[in-house]
């Protein structure tokens, strides 16, 4: 395989490893204490509050990890501007 088609897999691998690792931090964890915790008898009073902001976080989250992976995208949204595209075209009509 090209260096580019390497340097591409590795981008994408390490983008579904952030894609896989994002849920289970921001919704399987916080979920599956609140569900557990009752039974081993401890007090899970403002865990449940973080459940409801953290699954409401996370669909807003997943394009940002997308865009901080994968370079070119981070260089479309956080990169300089190409001045040819920011320069209006000049025309003149004659009536």
């Amino acid at each position: 395989m090209s260096p580019k088609t390497l340097e591409f897999h590795r981008t994408l691998f390490r983008t579904l490893v952030s894609q896989t690792i994002l849920p289970l931090i921001l919704v399987f964890t916080p979920s599956g204490l609140v569900l557990t915790l009752p039974l081993l008898g401890l007090y899970e009073g403002p865990l449940v509050n973080i459940v409801g902001v953290t699954v409401a976080f996370y669909p807003s989250l997943e394009p940002i990890v997308t865009v901080i992976c994968i370079k070119e995208f981070r260089k479309l949204e956080f990169g300089k501007k190409d001045d040819r595209v920011l320069q209006p075209r000049h025309s003149c009509a004659v009536t």
